[in-house]
């Protein structure tokens, strides 16, 4: 269902892609899914891993006047990457015989995430999430897929708020 992403192919012997079972998550939910493999030729590959990342990005100018018609523009930017986890999904004898292969998985995301935020290039909270056959020989030439996993956060209660009771009050005839 959630399954839009590119891949950066650098081995035209191998294709490969990742399906979501849903196409967003909760923070705290279980992200489930498969990632499929389509070999053309025997290949060396160790195995198949995902990876998922957290990043925030905010950029934004600050102008500044000195009283005399002189403006000033600061540009301010923050990037920060505060959550990264990868998994194994499966592990293969330093090579993939010729085939098509269907590795599902699943894993929990931390209750704590803060939900997906987009605002143009220059303002955002993502989730970038990785699919790639890890390659031993040459460290560098991993054969990925990419897409962003839109995590929603979860609701919060009022401060002082107990589940299930009436914050309303209705009033009537004084």
């Amino acid at each position: 269902m959630g399954s839009v992403g590119s891949g950066y192919k650098k081995d035209d012997h191998v294709d490969i892609y990742m399906e979501l079972s849903k196409p967003f998550y909760m923070a705290g939910e279980r992200v489930e899914g498969n990632s499929y493999v389509n070999c053309h030729s025997d290949s060396e590959y160790n195995g198949v891993y995902i990876k998922l990342e957290e990043e925030e990005y905010c950029y934004w100018e600050e102008h500044e006047s000195d009283g005399d018609g002189h403006s000033r523009t600061r540009h301010c930017r923050a990037h920060v990457k505060t959550y990264e986890d990868q998994f194994i999904v499966a592990r293969f004898e330093n090579i993939i015989y010729n085939g098509q292969y269907s590795f599902p998985f699943s894993f929990d995301l931390p209750v704590s995430l803060p939900g997906s935020f987009y605002m143009g290039s220059h303002n955002y909270i993502r989730y970038p999430f990785q699919c790639f056959l890890l390659c031993s020989p040459r460290k560098n030439d991993n054969q990925p897929f990419m897409m962003y996993l839109n995590v929603r956060e979860r609701p919060k209660a009022p401060p002082g708020a107990i589940i299930g009771e009436n914050l309303t009050q209705n009033r009537c005839c004084g």
